[in-house]
């Protein structure tokens, strides 16, 4: 079986973190739960106002700060035990977070595409010179005008995007 340890927080020493992604907080006598932000993770809210990702408060108590990215090994964004959690790159933490399907697929492959691989290839490379054809080509492939430029400039749907890895 498993101990937890708690040790002071470098910074923050009223907070006690533990082992098992757990922190105490000597001021109010109890654990902090915090809440869940919209991208998932565990915030925490000191009585000064300010906010923290509990995995970086567990990991700068154990292994120091660093300007590197928090991973969380196994892509559970809610089990901060410091076993699961690594400083990486953001580059790693990216390549690991595709490689887990914590972030979405690209291209087709994304639940929000809208218009195929092919189109736009045609679109970025084909696309009429006046603006009517434009609109009409966007119409029959059921998109805005505006999604349409948007594919044109390169600002959604970057077609032959690869990752770098």
């Amino acid at each position: 079986m498993n101990s937890t340890y708690y040790k002071k927080h470098p910074k923050w020493e009223h907070l006690l973190c533990g082992t098992n992604g757990n922190i105490w907080s000597t001021k109010s006598g109890r654990f902090i739960e915090g809440y869940i932000c919209r991208k998932g993770y565990k915030i925490i809210s000191l009585t000064s106002g300010k906010k923290f990702k509990a995995h970086r408060l567990i990991l700068e108590t154990f292994l120091g700060d660093s300007q590197l990215t928090v991973d969380h090994i196994d892509g559970d964004k809610l089990n901060n035990c410091l076993d699961n959690l690594e400083y990486v790159t953001s580059n790693e933490n990216t390549k690991r977070a595709h490689i887990k399907g914590v972030i979405g697929k690209l291209g087709e492959k994304s639940h929000t595409y809208r218009v195929s691989d092919e189109d736009v290839f045609k679109i970025k490379n084909y696309a009429p010179s006046k603006k009517k054809d434009k609109i009409l080509h966007a119409k029959n492939l059921g998109i805005t005008i505006g999604y349409y430029y948007r594919i044109l400039k390169g600002k959604s749907r970057n077609q032959g995007f690869k990752p770098p890895w």
